[in-house]
């Protein structure tokens, strides 16, 4: 317990990283640093958006389906913990969705794979993959959009089944901070959450 009072009050270690967990929705979400903590807002426009796509999702998807009837196709770019992409998989509908999470942090990667793994009873037969790329590599985010099927460098990351043929949703929790706000941010955020992720470029 000392451990623990020292590691809040002295080092100002986010509570959630000395837990190691972080409710998302339904999830309870495997956090650790120097992966951004999912936030509260975040969480709050996921729910939103899972209502809304829910509400023109297929009942039960099939290969037979209609075009405009199959899963929608989602994008999550930034993708940390993975907090979006499973809280999305997670509150829509079987079978509704098929989403693939990108982050440059193989560490935020992993840990978002992690999440996939102990959550996979709850996302509801719709497949999440992760895999690592970043952005701003020459011509990544033209090549990712227009030719999934060939993701530069870290491609073979991703399984045939996740090489999707465009996307039809693309969300995001980008880096919003700038660098004059950054330093006025608490000890808490910024000597402990990756600044990457915070900091916009």
């Amino acid at each position: 317990m000392r451990h623990l009072l020292y590691e809040r009050v002295v080092l100002r270690k986010p509570l959630q990283y000395i837990l190691g967990s972080q409710p998302f929705l339904s999830l309870d979400l495997r956090v650790q640093p120097p992966t951004l903590i999912p936030r509260p807002e975040t969480e709050e426009w996921t729910d939103k958006l899972a209502t809304l796509l829910a509400s023109h999702a297929p009942a039960s998807p099939s290969p037979s389906a209609l075009p405009g009837r199959r899963p929608w196709r989602i994008l999550d770019l930034c993708t940390g913990t993975g907090c979006i992409a499973l809280g999305l998989a997670s509150s829509m509908p079987a079978r509704s969705c098929h989403i693939v999470g990108i982050d440059k942090s193989a560490e935020a990667v992993e840990l978002a794979r992690e999440n996939s793994r102990a959550h996979q009873s709850r996302l509801r037969s719709n497949p999440v993959h992760f895999a690592q790329m970043d952005l701003r590599a020459n011509d990544a985010v033209a090549r990712l959009l227009h030719h999934s099927a060939t993701l530069p460098s870290s491609s073979a990351m991703l399984p045939p089944a996740a090489r999707l043929a465009g996307y039809d949703l693309i969300v995001a929790n980008p880096p919003y901070v700038t660098r004059d706000e950054y330093a006025d941010l608490a000890p808490e955020v910024r000597n402990w959450e990756d600044h990457d992720a915070l900091i916009n470029p």
